[in-house]
């Protein structure tokens, strides 16, 4: 029994990892567009 429990928990680290890197790319993603964006529109702040 103990073995599931441990599965499980290894499941969910590896879903939540997944989860997080799935945001940092979201968030890198938006950091180059907001970039490119400036680039562009060289007024705007």
């Amino acid at each position: 029994m103990g073995m599931w429990i441990e599965l499980g928990i290894f499941v969910l680290v590896i879903v939540w990892g997944l989860w997080q890197l799935h945001d940092v790319k979201k968030a890198k993603a938006k950091t180059q567009a907001d970039k490119a964006r400036q680039t562009r529109e060289p007024g705007s702040p």
